[in-house]
């Protein structure tokens, strides 16, 4: 998986000289057309696991566009965009607009914070296996992750 920033180059103050080409932080995903998803039958269940795992990153994205902004203020009113692009398969995922928006990324950014330091007991932060359990770095130490491959 990997995760792109980028910019269109359009301001969104009238009258703002924009620039003619695209630029993007990272990996340069704009020189071919992003693939085509296929949801055949057989896929339906890694589908439908990319779109919860895309889900679980969406305050990272909004995080990452917020950052983006606060240590780039020469990019003024651009377009930022955020890409999740999922190796295998070939799947791209992005957020919308109104995800990205500066003050709705301070928004959830600051829900987040307000529930980790408001949470004082594990039990507050439920583990919810899944097929990502595989790749996580915290197997060896998850009980839960650890039941679900072993169902699965």
């Amino acid at each position: 998986m990997v995760q792109n920033l980028g910019f269109d180059g359009r301001s969104s103050k009238s009258g703002s000289n924009p620039t003619s080409a695209a630029a993007q932080f990272a990996f340069d995903f704009e020189s071919a057309p992003p693939p085509p998803i296929v949801a055949a039958a057989a896929e339906d269940a890694t589908l439908t696991a990319l779109v919860r795992a895309a889900h679980d990153y969406q305050l990272q994205m909004q995080s990452y566009a917020l950052a983006v902004r606060e240590l780039l203020p020469e990019l003024g009113n651009v377009r930022v965009r955020v890409t999740l692009h999922f190796l295998e398969p070939n799947v791209e995922f992005q957020l919308g607009d109104e995800l990205l928006d500066p003050a709705a990324c301070e928004r959830v950014i600051d829900e987040a914070m307000l529930q980790i330091i408001s949470s004082s007991e594990p039990a507050q932060f439920p583990v919810i296996p899944a097929p990502h359990c595989r790749m996580c770095n915290f197997l060896r130490v998850c009980s839960a992750g650890k039941e679900w491959i072993r169902q699965h």
